[in-house]
């Protein structure tokens, strides 16, 4: 009996102890539990940050394709409206290129029949004014006559070569067999050619113990001496 006594009042001493004991380990648990609680909601707090950068810069992707898209679409339409806008400049040039050459056709007949209406009433004015009373030539008449008519008709032909463009000028150069350099050089070489033509002169040089200067490059306006009679010829035919 004093056995079992004793038991009871070892009991009783140690119960408070245990008591304390399970108190702590649950409190230990407690306190682990909430750490990794913790824990759980930081990851899960980075995985959320993570999940809103990922988003954000997927966002920013979509719209750096979205204009680029755009862009790469306002450029073909503008390569598109470029390609169109060539084509019709590539027709009108047609069309004024087709409009020049029927103009220098028109231009090459009036003036040919200018010329040799202007060539025949160059020589019938010529023989009119230089016929003397008793049937004789006087050449220094004759010479003074064919200038003034060859500086009207400088004038006329200058006059009508001024308003034609470059093109124009390489078609005519071509025709009259005209080597083309500058605008206003070819414009002067073909009337040089075309005054010539209609006075029935010959190139710059001899021809018949005449002598004739080359007024190529002189002003409009300007008249300048056709020749000089050689001093070993008669003055009177």
């Amino acid at each position: 009996m004093k056995i079992v006594a004793d038991q009871h009042a070892m009991a009783k001493i140690c119960a408070p102890e245990s008591s304390v004991r399970l108190q702590q380990e649950f409190d230990e648990t407690k306190r682990q539990a909430q750490e990794a609680n913790e824990r759980r909601i930081a990851a899960l707090e980075q995985q959320v940050l993570t999940l809103k950068r990922v988003t954000e810069e997927a966002l920013e992707e979509v719209n750096r394709i979205r204009e680029f898209n755009r862009r790469r679409e306002a450029e073909q339409e503008a390569e598109r409206v470029r390609e169109e806008k060539d084509r019709e400049i590539e027709k009108l040039k047609e069309a004024l290129s087709r409009v020049q050459m029927e103009s220098i056709g028109k231009q090459k007949v009036a003036s040919t029949k200018q010329r040799r209406h202007a060539a025949t009433d160059l020589r019938q004015r010529l023989e009119a004014a230089t016929k003397g009373v008793d049937g004789c030539v006087d050449r220094g008449k004759k010479a003074a006559v064919l200038t003034n008519d060859r500086e009207v008709f400088l004038k006329d032909c200058r006059r009508e070569l001024k308003p034609l463009k470059r093109d124009a000028v390489v078609a005519i150069c071509e025709n009259e067999g005209i080597t083309y350099t500058t605008l206003e050089k070819a414009k002067e070489e073909i009337v040089q050619l075309r005054t010539r033509r209609a006075c029935d002169e010959a190139p710059p040089g001899n021809r018949e113990g005449v002598v004739f200067e080359d007024l190529t490059g002189a002003s409009e306006g300007q008249s300048a001496d056709l020749g000089k009679f050689d001093g070993g010829e008669d003055n009177t035919s």
